[in-house]
């Protein structure tokens, strides 16, 4: 956690309505748009159905289409990239942050095993491969932030949080209207699309609504919906 004491509460009475996609609670902004539809652009480039439905969408742009069978065949003839590596996501992100330290090195199995599974298992189209790099880099880099952040104010490790709840889960199962529900309780603090995205600098109340961070998020779901 960054710290409550620096992070405001959502204004009195907006509950847990998503007043857009960027004011969105719950979990990372890619699930906000629609699942099935993004699924679809990182999957294979060859057609998979599932329960009825294709993947990739039959409805997916042309442009995404070509980029993918481009890649797609690339790879087949050797050229183009060898696939996702930790340790060279690791150095990405620290060379973009100016920052090292990684913290509590706990999460670097899981991290590596996650790569595995993305170049061996998950059979991702072109978009895709590219599209899951700058996921993870940015979660790398959110962590390099985020740690700095703590370093440079001690104060926030005093900080309690009483009882926190998570809700876990995968696609389709109904996690994001519980948790939306939870979010009516105006004694939760919530955070929204924008603060899961670039949490650095914490929100603040006076600025909560109208964040720069907000329609630049917003520019970024379009861009997914676009490509789905």
């Amino acid at each position: 956690m960054i710290g409550s004491a620096d992070v405001a509460h959502p204004p009195i009475g907006s509950g847990g309505r998503p007043f857009s996609r960027h004011i969105r609670h719950g979990a990372s902004p890619v699930w906000r748009c629609s699942e099935v539809r993004f699924c679809a652009l990182l999957s294979l480039d060859a057609s998979i159905t599932r329960s009825g439905m294709q993947y990739p969408s039959p409805d997916q742009p042309f442009p995404v289409k070509a980029i993918n069978r481009l890649g797609a065949w690339a790879r087949h003839v050797g050229i183009g990239s060898s696939g996702l590596d930790a340790d060279r996501l690791m150095t990405e992100a620290a060379k973009k942050t100016g920052l090292s330290d990684f913290g509590d090195e706990g999460f670097i199995p899981g991290l590596q095993v996650l790569v595995r599974s993305l170049n061996e298992e998950a059979r991702l189209s072109t978009i895709g491969r590219i599209g899951a790099k700058t996921m993870l880099l940015n979660r790398l880099i959110h962590r390099l932030q985020i740690i700095d952040y703590r370093k440079q104010r001690p104060e926030v490790a005093q900080q309690q949080i009483e009882r926190p709840l998570f809700v876990l889960g995968l696609p389709r199962t109904g996690t994001t209207i519980f948790y939306e529900i939870l979010a009516q309780d105006p004694n939760h603090r919530w955070p929204i699309t924008y603060e899961v995205e670039e949490p650095l600098p914490p929100a603040r109340a006076a600025s909560f609504l109208t964040d720069p961070r907000i329609p630049a998020t917003d520019k970024k779901m379009n861009e997914i919906e676009a490509l789905a």
